[in-house]
């Protein structure tokens, strides 16, 4: 039985380059002068920040999905218990079991 997730109109193929980050480079910025190790960070540096933020969370959320498929119920949306889910089983996603704890 497989299930087929709808995928949202933001929603981007990796494969295609458009050359734009969706995540906003100013708040990226924000974030980025927060270190206080960093003295400067290039455009480029921070575009490709944001695309592997981007990346990052795609990976994330595709893995959320994934246990989203494992449920009986057939749920379009993905809930925190299926990101923690996917954290406490995937051995590349441990160092996130501190900010994104089981749940009961």
């Amino acid at each position: 039985m497989s299930t087929q997730i709808e995928l949202s109109a933001n929603y981007q193929d990796p494969d295609e380059a458009t050359g734009q980050s969706v995540l906003p480079q100013v708040r990226m910025v924000k974030i980025i002068k927060i270190d206080e190790d960093v003295y400067q960070c290039n455009k480029q540096a921070r575009y490709l920040i944001c695309v592997s933020t981007e990346m990052f969370i795609q990976f994330l959320v595709e893995q959320g999905v994934r246990f989203l498929g494992t449920e009986q119920t057939q749920r379009k949306t993905v809930h925190y218990k299926d990101l923690a889910n996917a954290v406490t089983k995937l051995n590349n996603l441990e160092f996130l079991s501190d900010v994104i704890p089981a749940t009961k």
